[in-house]
C-alpha cells in the first residue's frame, strides 16, 4: 500500500471540507446580518401576508421548528387555506413556484409535513 498517496487525497478531501464549511458559514453569517432586525425584512420573494411566519423562524434562531396548524395560524394571523388541510405535502412543498414557500426558503428553511400528528417542520438548510 501507497500510505503517503492515501494521506495526500484525505488532505486534499479534508481541504475541500473546510471550503464548504467556510462557504456555509459565510451564507449563514450572511443571512443573520442582512435579516437580523426581522421587523423590517425587505427581503422582495417574501409576501407580506406570510412575513409574519418569516420572523417567527427568524427570531427563533432554532435549526429545527416544529408547528401545529393552530399554531401557524396563530403566528400568521389568520386561518390557513382548505387546500393547506386537504393537500398538507402539496401545500407545505420546498417549490419556489409558490409565493408562500418563499417565505421560508428565503431563509435557509425546509419544509417536511408529519401527516399524523398533523405538524409542519422547518429545518435549516445546510447543504451547499
Amino acid at each position: 500500500m501507497n500510505y503517503e498517496r492515501i494521506i495526500l487525497e484525505l488532505l486534499e478531501r479534508i481541504q475541500v471540507l473546510e471550503t464548504k464549511v467556510a462557504k456555509l458559514e459565510t451564507q449563514s453569517s450572511s443571512v443573520c446580518t442582512n435579516l437580523s432586525d426581522t421587523t423590517e425584512i425587505s427581503h422582495k420573494n417574501i409576501t407580506s401576508k406570510y412575513r409574519r411566519l418569516t420572523e417567527y423562524l427568524l427570531k427563533s434562531k432554532a435549526d429545527r421548528i416544529i408547528l401545529t396548524y393552530p399554531e401557524i395560524e396563530k403566528i400568521l394571523g389568520f386561518t390557513l387555506p382548505e387546500s393547506a388541510h386537504k393537500h398538507m405535502r402539496a401545500y407545505w412543498s420546498n417549490s419556489e413556484t409558490h409565493s408562500y414557500a418563499l417565505s421560508w426558503l428565503s431563509i435557509g428553511y425546509r419544509t417536511r409535513v408529519d401527516i399524523e400528528e398533523s405538524t409542519v417542520i422547518f429545518e435549516k438548510n445546510l447543504q451547499i
